[in-house]
Order: C-alpha cells, then sequence, then structure tokens
C-alpha cells in the first residue's frame, strides 16, 4: 500500500476565452459567474487590445449571475442606456440603466447566439442588440426570461418561486427567446481568424 496525501482546493473556473487574429477579437463566454467580468476586463487589456472588432460568442451559454451579464454589456453602452427591464412578482416594472461613464461605443461588434443561449446570456445579447450596439447573429435563444429565488424553510427544505421577469430594453418579452435580425447557421468550430476572412460566420 502506498499513503497518498490530497488537498482540498477550489479550482479557479474560467468562462472567458479569448483569442485574435490581426485586428478581430473572438470571446467565447461559457456562462456567466463572479469572475466574469474581471476575467473579460483582462482579456480586453491584454489578449484582445487594440482589436477594432470582437465576436462575442454566447452560443451554448446557460446564463448565470444576470450582474455579471449586465457588467459586460454595460462595458459597451454609455451611460443612461437601458440594459434590460425588470418586472416584479407585483407588476411594477423597472429600468435598469448603464452608469459606465468610460463605455467603449466604438469598437465593432458582433454577438453569437443559437437555441442554447439562455437566461443571463439572452438579456446581455437583448442589451447590446436592442441598443444597436452589436449585430446579432444565429438562431432565436431558449427563451429563459424569469429568476428564481430560494426560500429555505425551519425544515432544512425549499421553496423556489419567480421572482422577477426581464424583459429587453425595447420592452420585448424575452420568454419566447430573442430573436436575432439575422438567421444564420454558424461553424461551431468558428475562429477569430475565420470571422475576419469571413465575418458571416462561414
Amino acid at each position: 500500500e502506498r499513503a497518498v496525501s490530497v488537498r482540498r482546493e477550489k479550482l479557479p473556473h474560467r468562462t472567458v476565452a479569448p483569442s485574435r487574429s490581426g485586428d478581430v477579437g473572438l470571446v467565447k463566454i461559457s456562462e456567466f459567474n463572479e469572475r466574469t467580468l474581471g476575467d473579460y476586463r483582462r482579456a480586453l487589456r491584454r489578449e484582445l487590445r487594440g482589436c477594432r472588432a470582437i465576436a462575442i460568442d454566447l452560443r451554448g451559454n446557460p446564463g448565470g449571475v444576470v450582474s455579471a451579464a449586465t457588467d459586460v454589456a454595460c462595458l459597451y453602452l454609455p451611460r443612461g442606456a437601458v440594459v434590460t427591464k425588470m418586472m416584479a412578482a407585483k407588476g411594477s416594472t423597472d429600468d435598469f440603466k448603464s452608469v459606465n461613464w468610460w463605455a467603449d461605443t466604438k469598437t465593432s461588434l458582433l454577438v453569437l447566439v443559437d437555441a442554447e443561449t439562455a437566461s443571463a446570456s439572452e438579456i446581455m445579447t437583448a442589451a447590446l442588440g436592442d441598443n444597436r450596439r452589436a449585430a446579432v447573429v444565429g438562431f432565436t435563444t431558449f427563451g429563459k426570461s424569469r429568476a428564481q429565488a430560494l426560500v429555505t424553510l425551519c425544515d432544512g427544505s425549499g421553496i423556489i418561486f419567480s421572482a422577477r421577469e426581464y424583459f429587453s430594453p425595447l420592452g420585448l418579452p424575452l420568454s419566447g427567446g430573442y430573436r436575432p435580425p439575422v438567421c444564420a447557421r454558424l461553424r461551431r468550430d468558428l475562429t477569430a481568424d475565420s470571422i475576419r476572412r469571413d465575418p458571416a460566420g462561414g
């Protein structure tokens, strides 16, 4: 027999995978968590520095932390732009607006979506698409617009209920998915180089 020592450690889960070809960048965001905004900012300072165009690939992104998705969207939306509309269970509606004084409004953006783009990633897509900040290409997204909250009961069990519903900046419900203006079947193995040579995604 051989003794093996094991150290328990939390491994960082990176959700942002950047690449570039010339002055065209590609960022794959697999989901949104507490690290996503920091990782995305780091990619902008390093791998994507100086890119004149960036494609943000949200295909297969199931969502995650809504605030992370809206924070990334706000990097490109000027102060005062509506990022999303929220309707609470009581029926009241609030606009969430960008407060970013230093938003990048110059870099050309392309957002790639498909039927597995859901929840927080749909909110980000609608934010950039409705504000005409990005061209959105792909297929109608999944259509998950409700955010759930968990209430823990005294016996340890819990109840999950819908706390709020999200709408696009133009007030359109996301429950039926976000339909991109340009519908196209995109290759799964897209690279920054293929986008640079063929912006339609081949």
